[in-house]
């Protein structure tokens, strides 16, 4: 029964993840998203995306993602430390991301040329906390 839960919980995980990604992705470009990101993150990594976004309000320039396919969220890496579990999952996908300025025209990024992503993405959660949801703790790209 004890193995069953293990992988139960990996799969678990694993859904979590893609749905967080894709959640997050949803919202990252978005100055008012602020207050739907602000509990699903650390105050490390909120800080990261509030300065990324502030910057790009600052030269005004958008961000624009479209995640056309995510094609495989892998954990590879999970373990409890004391009262506080952590995963790391990797994400592969294929997106279109693109900066414009102001005026529309494009900074950075083909609109019509997807590459593919890798995204590493670590989430935690204290294990005797009643809220049930993990934060993203750190992200990297690789």
């Amino acid at each position: 029964m004890g193995e069953f839960q293990q992988y139960f919980d990996i799969i678990l995980f694993a859904m979590v993840a893609a749905f967080l990604v894709l959640r997050l992705r949803s919202v990252l470009g978005r100055r008012n998203g602020n207050a739907d990101l602000r509990p699903l993150v650390s105050d490390e990594v909120f800080q990261q995306f509030a300065t990324a976004i502030d910057e790009r309000v600052a030269a005004k320039e958008t961000l624009e993602t479209r995640i056309l396919r995510l094609d495989s969220a892998d954990i590879v890496e999970a373990g409890l430390a004391g009262h506080s579990a952590q995963t790391t999952v990797k994400l592969v996908s294929k997106q279109i991301n693109v900066t414009r300025a102001m005026d529309g025209s494009i900074v950075d990024g083909d609109p019509e040329r997807a590459i593919e992503k890798t995204d590493y993405w670590t989430f935690a959660r204290d294990t005797r906390a009643t809220n049930p949801n993990w934060a993203l703790v750190a992200t990297s790209s690789g």
